[in-house]
């Protein structure tokens, strides 16, 4: 069985059909993995990235992951950190990495930070989601400016310093922007 297998715990809170997962079978006890039969497992080491609780952090007082990129042998973690300040600047977005799934280093500081003061994404910044293709990382993000949400967009070449697109809707890097009045996206997305 494999190491990472070993590390899993069941917990019926999280019991979920995985339909979408292909049937996997466990040769060396010849019983059903848990992927096969739908059953999700609690990684035993978790959380494996907590809060500081640190005031002043800019992601003391809440996170929340959301996309993880395999480059090479390591694995980077981006997610949504919230100072807990509440206010413009409160949520950013911040990267960490493994090597290993368990063991995980923050970078000190975000890795996105909001937009210029009056600009679409001059609230906040999260929600990331992360691609790479062809050696360049893809950011899409939420941006807020105080009133409605829009999908961005920033690339990199290393996955740290990433730029927002200025090819988007209006010179902006809204990708996809709110809908028009009364439709179902008219406030944020």
């Amino acid at each position: 069985s494999s190491p990472l297998k070993s590390s899993f715990s069941q917990d019926s809170s999280i019991t979920a059909q995985a339909r979408c997962i292909p049937q996997i079978q466990d040769t060396e006890k010849n019983n059903p993995s848990a992927l096969e039969t739908g059953t999700w497992l609690r990684w035993q080491h978790s959380p494996v990235i907590s809060v500081t609780g640190i005031a002043g952090e800019w992601d003391a007082a809440g996170m929340a992951a959301k996309s993880c990129v395999r480059n090479g042998d390591l694995f980077h973690l981006f997610y949504q950190g919230d100072s807990g300040t509440g206010g413009s600047g409160s949520l950013l977005i911040g990267k960490a990495t493994s090597t290993n799934l368990v063991n995980w280093t923050k970078c000190e500081k975000p890795l996105f930070s909001v937009g210029t003061p009056g600009s679409w994404d001059s609230y906040f910044v999260g929600m990331p989601s992360v691609i790479m293709v062809d050696s360049i990382w893809y950011l899409f993000y939420e941006g807020n400016d105080g009133n409605h949400s829009n999908i961005g967009l920033a690339v990199s070449t290393d996955g740290l310093d990433f730029h927002r697109i200025k090819n988007g809707i209006d010179g902006t890097a809204v990708v996809l922007p709110i809908g028009p009045p009364g439709s179902w996206d008219d406030n944020n997305l």
